[in-house]
């Protein structure tokens, strides 16, 4: 990571650059898949390479050949003020930008260089996320009544997954009633929470007939929340759930998300089953994912070589930009 000194002084040469009437502007271009093969285009921009050498100017080509200033800055061999003798860019998806000319290297003149820069990606380019394997993962969660337990069941993620809102929660033991159940989750997007109410298939909390039962066999799928699930606070009303002010009418059953943890809470079911001793509700969810991997945005990449009158190279530097932004662009 470079140093806050660097820092400073690549705002110092930023600012020689102003002066020297290289302030940046933004100039319309265009690229296309067809291979374009050009000298009226113009290279700008300002970096730090992973080394901790500075980057920063501008270098356009058009009618009247090449102009601008380019600055390479090394905390080892000093600064290279640069101008062009000539440009030249290729642009078809990839972005490749070449220029060369006379040098001074710590305001001594007599030497010659080259750049090339590839412009790999636009400035808050987000990673690149792709699917691998789908598969299913159960998760089991439960609540017991005497005396008054919870265990929430975690969805494992490694880190990020794509998964889909189930349409029911399978009761495994016991029975739902007309209860209620959560899947809450992380979205991978950001730090928005979401939560989602199942409720039980039954008339009643307590089911009294076969066919009540039977109904309620399953949480069914509800309605989606703006946030999480507050915890538990003993018994079976609403005043431990979570604000229900903020609905998230767009997420339904079979919706997918990206998460990066989900998690499965009982809240309540009926205190009768499997049996008034022995009362638990468990439910065994089978939920569809989809394992992602995350492929950074490429950074841009640089290169330079400098050569004293005799020929000899005196400084060369190259790497990947991990910070700043290093632009090809075609004139019109």
């Amino acid at each position: 990571m470079p140093s806050r000194n660097l820092t400073r002084t690549a705002l110092i040469a930023a600012s020689l650059l102003a002066i020297a009437g290289c302030a940046y502007e933004v100039e319309p271009g265009a690229s296309d898949d067809a291979l374009v093969v050009t000298d009226r285009c113009e290279i700008r921009g300002f970096g730090l390479l992973d080394s901790g050498e500075l980057v920063a100017g501008r270098i356009r080509g058009d009618e009247t050949g090449a102009s601008g200033r380019w600055v390479h800055y090394s905390r080892t061999d000093g600064f290279v003020l640069a101008s062009p003798d000539w440009i030249f860019c290729r642009i078809n998806g990839a972005v490749i930008g070449d220029f060369a000319g006379d040098a001074t290297v710590n305001g001594a003149s007599g030497y010659t260089y080259r750049v090339n820069v590839q412009d790999r990606r636009e400035p808050g380019t987000p990673p690149i996320v792709t699917g691998t394997t789908t598969e299913v993962r159960t998760v089991v969660a439960s609540r017991d009544y005497r005396p008054t337990r919870w265990s929430d069941g975690e969805l494992p993620t490694d880190g990020r997954i794509r998964v889909t809102l189930p349409a029911e929660l399978p009761v495994s033991e016991g029975n739902a009633g007309n209860g209620t159940a959560w899947v809450s989750y992380q979205r991978a997007d950001g730090w928005g929470l979401v939560t989602c109410r199942y409720r039980g298939g039954a008339p009643r909390l307590r089911p009294r007939t076969p066919a009540e039962e039977a109904a309620g066999l399953s949480y069914h799928f509800d309605r989606c929340y703006d946030g999480t699930f507050g915890g538990d606070d003993d018994d079976d009303d609403d005043d431990d759930e979570i604000d229900e002010s903020v609905p998230m009418p767009g997420l339904v059953a079979g919706s997918v998300e990206e998460v990066r943890w989900l998690r499965v809470h009982v809240q309540n079911g009926s205190h009768w089953h499997p049996s008034r001793s022995a009362a638990r509700t468990e439910v065994s969810v089978p939920f569809d994912v989809e394992a992602l991997t995350t492929i950074p945005a490429p950074d841009d990449y640089y290169r330079i070589s400098v050569w004293d009158a005799a020929g000899t190279r005196v400084l060369h530097a190259e790497g990947d930009v991990p910070i700043g932004d290093l632009r090809v662009t075609q004139l019109d």
